[in-house]
């Protein structure tokens, strides 16, 4: 049996064969496909699914459906280094944080898209530690790459990572990741602080206005994600007292949830009825806290997470922001290997991937309530509870 995809599929691959379409070119649209081929729109999405998921085109929000722009590049020459050295055939990714979370599947997208351009992916981690963040990419560099991915450390951090930056990326293509901004060399943005907004947003649109955050401040997505959070509440004209903030490093994020370290997190719990945490892992903590200490969500206090991981759905079912995680793998690698073809065209925007808000039900809804009185009823019951 053949499906009617199929016949849309074979028919782009040959005119790719003939250069009739070429990398970089715009497909026609879907109204088009479905008159020419005289199938159904769904046909025409299964047939574009299909390439895209072979990296053959791209599909950008707003825009279209594209021929990848480096579609060719396994078959050119791997180009040499600054030093004169030819390139290999490997692509070196730096993660800043930990095996875990979700780092596995950004790994294992940008594997699977490499591989099909006949590139391997040599990935490590430095686990937020600046040294061994600088020994691991001195140990990539030292193999001459195609080029490299980065997960930088945070903002505050990269200040002393500059030079290493620009160094990596004076020698090689090098793309940056997790970070809405770099100056050395292209970054894949997740879009952060549109993502931070619309949480933000959600929550103020909910009723709630004394809202804390707790963030990571060694991790370079923190940054842009209290920025938006401070932002959309100033540009809603709502007061927000820094008190409600607590910063940590995630190797002691632990401390803030056990007794004789949750000082800060006590004070703020009295007087907010929403927090807005850095990520879902951060958000599940947090709601184990409060159940220890006899507060449900959302019903005593609403949590809002960020990525929308499989922590956002352990247990309560927790309002997030996606992260698209494999998909951001594979638009890295394929934004990677398009820096490397057609540097005088590289365009990072094409390959940037908008957020979407996932509700759920971790926030309480206060606008057909008296919501002091719901807060005065939470703090009396927090205070006993201690």
């Amino acid at each position: 049996m053949t499906y009617k995809y199929i016949k849309v599929v074979d028919w782009i691959r040959e005119e790719l064969d003939h250069r009739r379409l070429r990398p970089g070119q715009k497909l026609p649209t879907e109204a088009a496909l479905t008159k020419q081929f005289g199938v159904s729109r769904h046909t025409i999405r299964q047939a574009i699914a299909h390439l895209e998921s072979e990296g053959i085109v791209v599909s950008i929000q707003g825009s279209g459906t594209y021929i990848v722009e480096d579609l060719q590049v396994s078959e050119m020459p791997g180009g040499e280094s600054a030093d004169g050295r030819p390139r290999t055939n490997v692509v070196g990714l730096l993660i800043s944080g930990g095996a875990d979370y979700i780092f596995p599947d950004i790994v294992q997208g940008a594997s699977d898209y490499l591989m099909k351009k006949g590139y391997l992916l040599n990935v490590a981690f430095s686990n937020n530690d600046y040294y061994q963040g600088a020994e691991s990419l001195k140990t990539m560099l030292e193999a001459n790459p195609a080029g490299l991915i980065i997960e930088p450390l945070s903002y505050g951090m990269n200040r002393a990572y500059d030079d290493i930056y620009a160094e990596a990326a004076a020698k090689v293509p090098t793309l940056m990741i997790h970070t809405d901004h770099s100056e050395v060399c292209p970054a894949l943005s997740l879009c952060d602080q549109e993502g931070t907004g619309m949480l933000t947003e959600h929550l103020l649109e909910m009723g709630h206005t004394k809202i804390g955050c707790i963030y990571v401040f060694d991790e370079t997505p923190s940054s842009s994600r209290y920025a938006a959070f401070r932002s959309t509440l100033y540009d809603r004209n709502v007061s927000h007292n820094d008190d409600h903030d607590i910063w940590v490093r995630r190797n002691n994020l632990d401390d803030i949830f056990q007794p004789g370290g949750d000082l800060a997190l006590r004070r703020m719990l009295q007087e907010v009825t929403a927090v807005i945490c850095q990520d879902d892992r951060i958000a599940c903590q947090l709601i184990a806290y409060l159940r220890l200490h006899g507060l449900k969500v959302p019903e005593d206090i609403s949590v809002v997470g960020y990525d929308d991981s499989s922590y956002a759905t352990l247990d309560v079912q927790i309002t997030s922001v996606t992260h698209p995680k494999k998909k951001y793998g594979r638009y890295a690698a394929r934004a990677l290997m398009a820096m490397i073809s057609h540097p005088e065209t590289f365009d990072i925007s094409k390959y940037m991937i908008p957020p979407k808000l996932v509700i759920r039900e971790s926030v309480r809804d206060l606008r057909n309530t008296d919501s002091e009185e719901a807060y005065d009823n939470r703090e009396t019951h927090y205070r006993v509870s201690r």
